[in-house]
């Protein structure tokens, strides 16, 4: 059996019609074809694949990618080779007997408050503007709110409400929920309004997305809506630039984390803002935090 990419698309399709998330409908089947890629690249059909296929390339991943990223592809290589037994009754998949690599529960090496001021400091350095002022307020919602990728390019102005002197938003999908921004958000997308306001002539409130993207010399085309993949070199840009490597939004998350136990809340505070069921890292974060409270008290 020969798998083209029209298989990736009738993964896609199936994989929409069982309810599966946007974004893990995206990954699943980028999963399918990066692996789809490697088999032709080692000339083998799909048919030939082992479960030693799927560890050799398990271990190549492993030498450039994080495990958990590791784990979420191999479950999406296993999801798609399934899919394909389904529609061929006669073949049988050889990968769902290979192991799922264990999740790396410890804490990342997490950001330090040197550097959110570091890319916040190149940030305001930039030339004055709306892409500026958008990228500040993305950054924001990143690395203080704990907003996931997928929630931040979702946004619509309907779902910010700026007071005078604070602001709220709704989150749409399957951990929706209303949060309280905090002051230097709130201040951030304020100062995004305005700049929206500005430049974005043309631009409808009620029905555009919350964060525009560029294209051309200068940022001169405005596009109606910012990429997930225009996110994700967003944030990897600001990392390069500030020195830290493989900056992404998964690290400004557990950052967030520590920003809000700053702010005073409380673990369940932090769950509910972010949208969780289960404490998790956020668990593991909160006794890191009063680690670090009870030695500070010892000293001073």
């Amino acid at each position: 059996m020969k798998a083209h990419p029209e298989s990736v698309k009738r993964f896609l399709l199936a994989l929409k019609a069982s309810g599966k998330s946007p974004s893990t409908i995206e990954s699943y089947c980028r999963d399918a074809a990066d692996f789809l890629l490697y088999l032709n690249d080692c000339a083998i059909r799909t048919d030939e694949v082992e479960p030693e296929t799927l560890l050799a390339y398990q271990a190549q991943l492993g030498s450039s990618e994080r495990d958990n990223s590791v784990r979420r592809k191999i479950i999406g290589i296993r999801q798609f080779f399934r899919f394909l037994a389904d529609e061929d009754r006669t073949y049988t998949s050889p990968l769902d007997h290979v192991p799922i690599p264990e999740r790396d529960e410890s804490l990342p090496e997490g950001l330090a408050d040197e550097d959110i001021d570091e890319i916040l400091l190149i940030l305001k350095a930039q030339p004055k503007g709306i892409k500026t002022q958008r990228d500040l307020a993305i950054l924001h919602l990143l690395a203080f709110e704990g907003l996931k990728a997928t929630e931040v390019i979702n946004l619509k102005w309907t779902h910010l409400f700026l007071g005078a002197e604070r602001a709220t938003m709704q989150l749409h999908g399957n951990r929706s929920r209303t949060i309280e921004l905090s002051p230097t958000t709130f201040a951030a997308l304020t100062a995004y309004r305005d700049a929206f306001t500005e430049r974005a002539q043309g631009f409808s409130f009620e029905k555009e997305s919350l964060f525009i993207s560029f294209k051309g010399r200068d940022f001169a085309t405005i596009l109606p809506k910012m990429s997930r993949h225009g996110l994700k070199f967003l944030v990897y840009e600001l990392g390069h630039l500030a020195g830290i490597k493989h900056l992404n939004t998964e690290l400004l998350r557990h950052y967030a984390v520590q920003f809000q136990l700053g702010l005073g809340k409380s673990p369940g505070d932090i769950m509910a803002h972010f949208g969780l069921r289960r404490l998790g890292n956020i668990g593991k974060h909160a006794q890191k935090w009063r680690r670090q409270e009870e030695q500070d008290n010892s000293k001073s």
